[in-house]
C-alpha cells in the first residue's frame, strides 16, 4: 500500500483507518505528524513533547463516524480533536499540559474554560485507536528554567502556542502536499 492510499471496501473499513479524504492512513498521518512536530519542538529541547502531541492530536478520526465521513465523502461535522485532548487529561500528569496543544490544533489557544467546555461535550467513540497508536511516553520536564504549581497557567503558554502552530503548519503543509500530488 502506498503511503497515501488507503483503500476501503463499500459498508467495510476492514479495520483500516483513513486521514483525510485524501486516502492516508491515519497510522500514517499521526507518525508524520509527531515526527514533523517532534523535529519543530527538538530545537527548544522538547522533541518527546512535539512528537506525543503528533500522535494524540488526531485520535478523533478512529470513531465510526468520521471513517464514515471520509468513507462516503459526507460533509457531517465530526469532532476528532477533543478525544485526544480528553485522553490527555485523563493520564493525568504531564500529559494534562499538551491538552491544550490537541484541543486548539485548528482552532487556537483555548483558555481553561474553554477547555471544561470540550470535557462536558458528547462526542463519538475513538477507542479504535489502541488498535494502532501507543501512546508516547513523556519523559523530560516540560519548563526546565521555572517551576510553576499550576501548569494550566504558567509561561509555559508559550511552548504550548509553538505546539499548536507546529501542528497548524503540518496540516497545512500537507494540504498543499496532496494538491500538488493529486490536482
Amino acid at each position: 500500500m502506498r503511503l497515501w492510499e488507503c483503500r476501503i471496501e463499500s459498508g467495510d473499513i476492514n479495520g483500516i483507518y483513513c486521514a483525510y479524504r485524501r486516502k492516508q492512513r491515519l497510522i500514517d498521518h499521526l507518525d508524520g505528524t509527531a515526527k514533523l512536530a517532534g523535529k519543530f519542538a527538538e530545537s527548544f529541547g522538547k522533541y518527546e513533547w512535539g512528537y506525543c502531541i503528533g500522535m494524540l492530536h488526531d485520535l478523533g478520526k478512529y470513531s465510526k463516524e468520521f471513517q464514515h465521513r471520509i468513507q462516503f465523502n459526507t460533509n457531517d461535522k465530526v469532532d476528532h480533536s477533543t478525544a485526544g485532548m480528553r485522553l490527555c487529561n485523563e493520564k493525568g500528569g504531564y500529559y494534562s499540559i499538551l491538552q491544550y496543544a490537541i484541543a486548539g490544533h485548528h482552532s487556537g489557544l483555548m483558555d481553561y474554560y474553554k477547555l471544561e467546555e470540550r470535557y462536558r461535550k458528547s462526542i463519538c467513540d475513538y477507542q479504535a485507536y489502541r488498535q494502532e497508536v501507543e501512546i508516547p511516553q513523556i519523559k523530560s520536564d516540560p519548563f526546565e528554567s521555572c517551576k510553576t504549581q499550576n501548569p494550566h497557567f504558567s509561561m509555559g503558554n508559550l511552548r504550548i502556542r509553538i505546539f499548536i502552530v507546529c501542528l497548524q503548519t503540518i496540516n497545512q503543509n500537507r494540504e498543499i502536499e496532496m494538491i500538488r500530488a493529486f490536482g
